[in-house]
């Protein structure tokens, strides 16, 4: 599967307040998966809008979210879990 492409993530510079991030830096893919989680944990609708699902869905097993918070994403995405709890 061809990895989708981070320059079309509309980058929000206050997200990242406690990190010297530039838009830039989202080539890199440790980067990509820092924003996206900030995003999906802190972010505005506007922010949300803002990255591909493509890109989310790709990333969801490798974000840094709390357990609450990847649960609505994974309900909103459509992705279902086992009977032990795993996606």
């Amino acid at each position: 599967m061809e990895k989708p492409v981070a320059n079309k993530v509309v980058f929000n510079k206050r997200l990242c307040w406690d990190y010297d991030i530039k838009e830039d830096d989202l080539k890199q893919e440790d980067v990509l998966i820092l924003y996206i989680s900030k995003v999906l944990s802190h972010g505005t609708l506007r922010d949300v809008q803002g990255i591909p699902v493509e890109l989310v869905l790709t990333y969801l097993p490798r974000l840094y979210l709390p357990r609450q918070i990847r649960r609505f994403w994974e309900w909103h995405l459509g992705i279902s879990r086992d009977s032990e709890g795993n996606p």
